[in-house]
């Protein structure tokens, strides 16, 4: 039986209404009761979770809302930091700020409320060749920035491993050397203190070099590499092991192992999944693969010092013989003259 009443189209099996199939397009296709009230449940259902779904959604906006971080609220506590018309971060005050500065790319941090009443600054910056660090930009060459570590002793400048190249100083570097930090234990103008005379015959003993730096002559090439003048580490290592002595008893001579720091997999993930990479420092070895080199170094001041007592007593022992030759020449003088 079919019973067509417009749109949809009915049309039962046997009279069996459960079976009876519809169309919604005038007879052209025919779906049955069963399945499409199946695909209603499966309607509903779905209503029911999008209606759920937009009530964790009205939540969670409702929670945003509440923690939502607005214009007004820049460079303010709990705000944000904003970017100014260069595209720097800037945060007033107390301000720590990077970005770029022209063409250069710059760190900057700086106290307001600096106690000589100019703001002191620390400005990070790279012109492409090379990277800087300021203290205390000279827009006031009256007020002066500092660089201290935290506490006395508390920190190295540079290593073994890593050193600076070069330091342009103004003046003369200031050691401690106040009697309070120091236990005296002789003196090289003691001739009986035979320690510090051995030491000093042995430095004394070590030839003065002219040399070029390696890597002066890598940079610069060999014509424009420039001369230095000084003593070789292994030479001066040398001298006082020869005199019965222990270079590493001596602050004057050190020799220290080179590390380098590599890139390794934690074994970790992050959240895209790539290996979480982590800073380790290694040994640096020599050619064989298995000795550590080490880095040797001098404290030229030290060495300086024990050449300069070396040369007092030398110049001690001349004044001295000098005296002698002296009287005897007037003696002899003395003599001949009252022979004649």
């Amino acid at each position: 039986m079919v019973t067509s009443i417009g749109n949809p189209v009915f049309e039962t099996v046997a009279g069996d209404v459960s079976a009876a199939t519809v169309s919604s397009d005038g007879g052209k296709t025919f779906q049955t009761l069963a399945a499409l009230a199946e695909e209603q449940n499966i309607l509903a259902a779905n209503i029911a979770d999008a209606a759920l779904d937009a009530s964790d959604a009205k939540t969670t906006v409702s929670t945003l809302v509440g923690k939502a971080v607005t214009t007004d609220q820049a460079n303010v506590a709990n705000g944000y930091a904003k970017l100014d018309v260069g595209g720097s971060l800037t945060i007033p005050g107390d301000l720590l700020a990077f970005g770029k500065n022209s063409s250069n790319s710059i760190i900057q941090a700086t106290c307001a409320n600096a106690p000589n009443g100019t703001p002191n600054k620390i400005v990070s910056w790279s012109d492409g060749k090379a990277s800087y660090f300021a203290f205390n930009l000279p827009n006031d060459t009256s007020k002066k920035g500092g660089l201290a570590a935290d506490g006395a002793g508390q920190c190295t400048l540079g290593n073994a491993s890593n050193y600076f190249d070069t330091a342009y100083l103004g003046s003369a570097v200031n050691v401690v050397s106040d009697a309070k930090d120091k236990a005296i234990v002789g003196s090289f103008d003691d001739p009986t203190y035979e320690q510090a005379q051995k030491l000093s015959d042995a430095v004394f003993s070590v030839a003065i070099k002219l040399f070029q730096l390696n890597v002066s002559v890598a940079d610069k090439g060999e014509d424009k590499a420039r001369y230095h003048v000084g003593l070789i580490a292994q030479e001066v290592e040398a001298a006082i092991t020869a005199a019965g002595l222990d270079p590493s008893h001596f602050a004057m001579w050190t020799s220290t192992p080179v590390f380098h720091v590599v890139e390794k997999d934690s074994g970790q993930k992050d959240k895209d999944g790539k290996a979480v990479m982590v800073p380790t420092s290694e040994p640096v070895f020599e050619a064989d693969g298995k000795t550590q080199k080490m880095q040797q170094m001098l404290r030229y001041e030290q060495v300086l010092c024990t050449l300069f007592a070396g040369a007092k007593t030398r110049i001690a022992l001349l004044t001295k013989e000098l005296s002698k030759l002296t009287a005897r020449v007037a003696a002899l003088e003395v003599k001949a003259g009252s022979a004649s």
